[in-house]
């Protein structure tokens, strides 16, 4: 499974291409992520000002440890437009943070997968070539419902004219 399923993610309009949409952070999760990053930071600050470095330097690696997860957060996002899908997420490769962006087309996905269990569940590409990319997981109905946008947004892709179309 390529990628990891998200439990903050959401439908929301993309505001860089018109009709598209996009599956991206909560709103409640960044925020969430920054008081975190502040609240480490003050706590860092705090100790330095109380003279005790070892607090301090925990602190700090708090500091940093919220700031990647944050960062890895807001790099995340799915864009849905047209027969492309644009993923966009952030890896740490042999210590070196690098923004990592795949194109997959619409006749590209074989179905999207749906897992439920109890009142949660789990959605995920199957591609044609056997490569699976993992969506989201949370709450069985919202996640149904983001599986059913994308689903619809895939039917539409391929329904669309391949070449021009002359009037």
């Amino acid at each position: 499974m390529r990628g990891s399923f998200r439990r903050d993610a959401e439908v929301r309009p993309d505001p860089e291409v018109p009709g598209a949409f996009a599956l991206a952070r909560r709103p409640r999760a960044r925020t969430i992520s920054r008081a975190m990053i502040a609240l480490s930071f003050a706590a860092a600050l705090l100790d330095l000002w109380l003279h005790r470095p070892g607090l301090a330097l925990a602190q700090l690696g708090l500091f940093t440890a919220f700031l990647l997860v944050h960062l890895f957060g807001e790099a995340w996002m799915w864009r849905f437009a047209g027969d492309q899908i644009l993923v966009r997420a952030l890896e740490l490769k042999r210590l070196r943070l690098r923004l990592r962006v795949e194109r997959l087309h619409a006749r590209e996905i074989l179905r999207v997968g749906l897992e439920r269990r109890g009142v949660r569940a789990r959605a995920w590409l199957e591609m044609k070539n056997g490569d699976n990319y993992a969506l989201v997981e949370g709450r069985a109905a919202e996640v149904e419902q983001i599986a059913d946008r994308v689903q619809h947004a895939l039917l539409l892709a391929r329904a669309e004219p391949q070449g021009q179309t002359l009037h």
